[in-house]
């Protein structure tokens, strides 16, 4: 559970990494916090962080599912390509906004494989 742990610090980084992203955005575009953005690059990184909180909210516990009852090495692997879908994403969305789909999905399919395991390792467990 060792690199479980290690996945789950990165996730949290990069979760503060977009936070500061659009910190260091509405300083430059001179947008207070208490105010919505009217710059389509600062709404988009906003996004971004926020999809990111909506979203690790379902990582986080599939991942601890999956390592504890399959194998901590194979979600801490899985949970990788997470972080990289999430870095796919802001890049995307950042370009255009439509172009967020291919991290979009990647972090599906991370969450379909992370409850696959998880499943399969509970049923296992179950019926040992």
């Amino acid at each position: 559970m060792e690199y479980v742990g290690i996945v789950i610090i990165l996730s949290l980084l990069q979760y503060f990494y977009f936070a500061a992203c659009v910190a260091g955005l509405r300083q430059k575009v001179g947008t207070p916090a208490t105010e919505t953005a009217e710059d389509q690059t600062l709404k988009r990184t906003i996004r971004v962080h926020a999809n990111t909180g909506e979203m690790i909210i379902i990582f986080l516990p599939l991942i601890v599912l999956c390592g504890h009852f399959l194998n901590g090495k194979i979600a801490a692997g899985i949970g990788v390509f997470w972080i990289v879908a999430r870095f796919l994403y802001q890049h995307g969305y950042l370009k255009d906004g439509k172009s967020r789909v291919q991290g979009f999905l990647l972090a599906d399919l991370v969450f379909l494989l992370l409850m696959l395991g998880a499943l399969y390792g509970i049923v296992h467990s179950l019926l040992a």
